[in-house]
């Protein structure tokens, strides 16, 4: 009976993927709820990376957690020169660890896109995505942003693999995992979007901006409701502008 009730829970689940992908499929449209979803969990894992560099920089440089590492004033100097090295020496041994095995390179989304038809390794592209990790969290001077998109491209390939979509369908996914992570990163959803039509999926159409539109603010949304998003700048009012400075 059991076997028969799991047999029965199985088909019925494949026929609802199968109906999702027959959907997907027959209009644009309906991309539009899937590049949601992607970007509230891009944007959610996002958060995640970037809460986690800032935990590592607290224990590592005992910062104060509400004060990022490179506004911070002063931090012990040992500690500012060994932490970076000793990051340096597990990437090395990761990268050592990869040529012994013979694992080829990660493919980035613009490449994936490009040559690929949107096709990514989700476990190369959370390797790169953890590399990129421990250089921030070490103290290197390196943005999270390349991880973020890494991994924010390669959740979406994975997903849009899973449901069988289209070539065109697929690399438009791509774009909106990037545009989810950019938009989420810096609280900036237009800036996501032109990110991913400009670099990933390549060209501004109609059919492709409302799905990657979607996805950055959705990303940007999740981002900022987590407390991920990007801390304010406090700028000086600027004086009058005068003939003088017109003429330097």
């Amino acid at each position: 009976m059991d076997q028969v009730q799991h047999r029965n829970d199985r088909l019925g689940l494949n026929l609802i993927l199968m109906r999702m992908r027959l959907l997907l499929r027959s209009n644009e449209f309906y991309l539009v709820p899937l590049a949601l979803l992607i970007g509230v969990g891009v944007g959610a894992v996002v958060t995640l990376m970037s809460e986690i560099a800032q935990i590592a920089h607290v224990l590592i440089y005992g910062i104060a957690v509400d004060v990022r590492l490179s506004a911070n004033a002063y931090v012990t100097p040992h500690v500012a020169l060994m932490a970076p090295a000793i990051g340096g020496l597990v990437l090395g041994i990761m990268e050592w660890s990869r040529r012994r095995w013979k694992i080829a390179h990660a493919v980035d989304p613009i490449e994936a896109n490009a040559l690929r038809g949107g096709l990514l390794s989700f476990r190369d592209s959370a390797v790169v995505s953890g590399q990129t990790l421990i250089s921030n969290g070490c103290g290197a001077s390196v943005g999270l942003e390349a991880g973020y998109t890494q991994i924010g491209s390669a959740a979406a390939s994975l997903l849009g693999q899973f449901l069988n979509l289209r070539r065109n369908d697929q690399r438009l996914i791509v774009g909106c995992g990037s545009a989810a992570a950019i938009a989420a990163a810096f609280g900036a959803p237009i800036t996501g979007a032109f990110y991913a039509c400009e670099l990933i999926v390549g060209v501004y159409s109609v059919a492709s901006a409302a799905p990657i539109l979607a996805a950055s603010l959705a990303g940007a949304i999740t981002a900022h409701w987590l407390g991920g998003a990007p801390y304010s700048l406090e700028l000086l009012r600027v004086s009058a502008v005068g003939v003088e400075q017109y003429l330097a």
